[in-house]
């Protein structure tokens, strides 16, 4: 059964350095059966390739994760002039200092559990040009995104910091909102959220959640900016959750009557229950139910014919029944 997806929502030089201590040391040689000491200079960072394991190797150093989405390796331009820039020790060695260094790109060789987790974070984050940075802290959460446009080393370097400081100006709210109470506290955690609004998305859901907290009543109206996407949030998590477990296991009258509860929440926007309907009448013509199906995908269209989520409707109506209706 087709499914209907509504969210808004894919080596490194060693090098080493002779240190000679003490100024006679430097002026003599060393005396008979002493050697020199030599001290190795810090490896340059490596690209790593599977972002499972450098999200965690970040993680566990405390520090943030840098993206590059380079397109595939087969010569393409934009991905040739970005690696080139990128791949660089001199690149490497001053990213390397702040991030762990994430490199995802199209492969025909990649694993296949790898292939879904570049594709799943292009597609999060709506990259849609190579090379494109991003720059993800130790919690998992996107803060910055930027396309390199020149081959300029000393460019893409300026890119880099220029990102970086979002981070810091978005903690910067954060740690005041702390220290404010009720719409203050909404405010100037809407005002951290600002920065990083292109790539927030659901890691920052919680930090929504205390928006809509922090205005109950929306007197500065940030209750309905944000009720929307964290009912979108909550939505998506029931449906994987709950509903496809129940689809899973054949039970599709449970997973109906379950959509019925979301598409019946307060919290539902009117584009959320088209598809949602939409979905439930997928369910009821997997049911052999056709006249619940078809009145499922109509009720879904009439909530509001002209929206975006209404042509997904009519498509996946289409879909189903093999013709518009």
């Amino acid at each position: 059964m087709k499914k209907i997806y509504w969210t808004t929502a894919t080596c490194g030089v060693l090098a080493c350095a002779i240190v000679i201590h003490g100024f006679a040391a430097r002026h003599s040689p060393a005396p008979p059966g002493k050697m020199l000491a030599i001290k190795p200079a810090d490896p340059i960072p490596i690209w790593r390739t599977v972002p499972d394991q450098a999200l965690a190797a970040a993680r566990s150093a405390g520090g943030d994760t840098l993206m590059v989405f380079d397109g595939p390796a087969s010569g393409d331009e934009a991905a040739s002039f970005g690696m080139a820039v990128f791949d660089t020790p001199e690149f490497r060695e001053h990213a390397g200092r702040s991030f762990t260094l994430l490199r995802l790109a199209s492969s025909p060789d990649a694993a296949p559990d790898q292939a879904v987790q570049v594709s799943t974070w292009g597609q999060r984050l709506g990259v849609s040009q190579f090379p494109t940075l991003a720059l993800v802290d130790s919690q998992g959460r996107p803060y910055a995104m930027a396309a390199l446009r020149s081959k300029d080393m000393a460019e893409a370097i300026k890119t880099l910091d220029s990102l970086a400081e979002i981070k810091v100006k978005r903690d910067e709210f954060f740690a005041a909102a702390r220290s404010a109470e009720g719409i203050e506290r909404a405010r100037k955690l809407d005002a951290g959220l600002e920065l990083v609004k292109p790539v927030a998305g659901e890691s920052y859901v919680e930090v929504m959640r205390q928006i809509l907290d922090f205005d109950p009543d929306n007197a500065a109206a940030l209750r309905a900016k944000y009720q929307n996407a964290v009912a979108e949030v909550d939505i998506n998590h029931a449906i994987q959750a709950e509903v496809y477990p129940l689809i899973d296991k054949g039970n599709l009258v449970g997973a109906v009557q379950r959509i019925d509860r979301l598409i019946a929440g307060a919290g539902a926007s009117p584009e959320q229950r088209q598809l949602l309907l939409a979905f439930k009448g997928q369910l009821y013509f997997s049911l052999h139910d056709t006249q619940s199906a078809a009145r499922s995908f109509d009720d879904a269209v009439r909530i509001a014919p002209n929206s975006d989520a209404a042509a997904k409707v009519l498509a996946a109506r289409a879909q189903v029944f093999g013709s518009p209706s």
